[in-house]
């Protein structure tokens, strides 16, 4: 069964050596870098202090004890700014956050169909779902130093929100146009900016038309296709972390010695539920 996301569409359309060492070997790399890292602390605290509210807490108390619990995550987040920056983060997101009626939180939404004769599992992950004004949308929080309003026009035109939406239709089995949009929650160490942006008819036939070709492309790349040129070497994290490995492949040795001492492998799957179980979930 072919396991798709969004991560590894968009990765199946970049660098083929990428895509084949992420997904394929297994390799990461332990080393990320301080704007991934905080972004994904901020994220677990968020997560933690909407499972308080859920559970009737107020802001003041949602938001502390979420920070105490993810202490030693925050504390991680080195650089300039250093955890305290991460903590302010937080608490801009979660005040913006908390008079919004969010039914989930970070919780895995899977889909099981077939397209083009090949069976897929799609499996999404929402930042929030939110309800508002009888309708659902979908939330997505980024994690920014400084604001700036070119971060809600490039995510306009991202498929990822889109992408989600029509996932979640799919998942919920409703009619295209369900979710009414994304609100984004652009979060800084002052300030939550907080945009909705509505679904529209060209939105949802991209999300669909995205879904399509990517399944086509995974296809290819795991049909065990030779690595040809690398390209995209730069991300918006930096220097891609397969950099090292690219620039070793001519020499044996050395490229070995990277593996070992840069990279560890484990199976690309292990984040994805086992299918039994995810399909015992929903039935019950």
């Amino acid at each position: 069964m072919l396991r798709v996301s969004y991560s590894r569409i968009k990765a199946a359309f970049g660098c083929p050596r990428a895509f084949r060492y992420a997904y394929i070997d297994g390799l990461h790399s332990p080393e990320e870098g301080n704007s991934l890292l905080r972004g994904k602390a901020v994220h677990k605290t968020i997560s933690k202090f909407l499972t308080h509210k859920l559970a009737g807490l107020d802001f003041r108390q949602s938001i502390d004890l979420a920070t105490k619990e993810t202490g030693s995550t925050l504390d991680a987040v080195g650089g300039k700014g250093g955890p305290e920056e991460a903590i302010n983060i937080c608490e801009s997101v979660a005040y913006r956050l908390f008079p919004y009626h969010v039914s989930s939180t970070e919780e895995g939404i899977s889909v099981y169909t077939t397209l083009f004769g090949i069976d897929c599992h799609i499996w999404i992950i929402p930042d929030v779902i939110i309800e508002k004004d009888g309708r659902i949308w979908i939330g997505e929080i980024k994690t920014t130093k400084r604001y700036d309003p070119r971060i809600q026009r490039l995510y306009f035109n991202e498929p990822q929100p889109w992408f989600y939406a029509h996932v979640w239709e799919l998942a919920n089995g409703v009619p295209h146009g369900t979710i009414a949009g994304t609100i984004l929650f652009v979060g800084t160490p002052k300030e939550c900016f907080v945009e909705e942006i509505p679904s529209t008819i060209v939105q949802r036939h991209i999300a669909k038309e995205f879904l399509e070709a990517g399944v086509k492309e995974l296809t290819g790349r795991f049909s065990g296709n030779s690595l040809p040129h690398r390209i995209r070497c730069l991300t918006t994290f930096g220097e891609c972390a397969y950099m090292p490995l690219c620039s070793a492949m001519m020499n044996p040795a050395y490229y070995d010695d990277l593996l070992r001492s840069l990279y560890t492998q484990s199976d690309p799957d292990a984040r994805w539920p086992a299918i039994v179980e995810v399909a015992e979930r929903r039935s019950t």
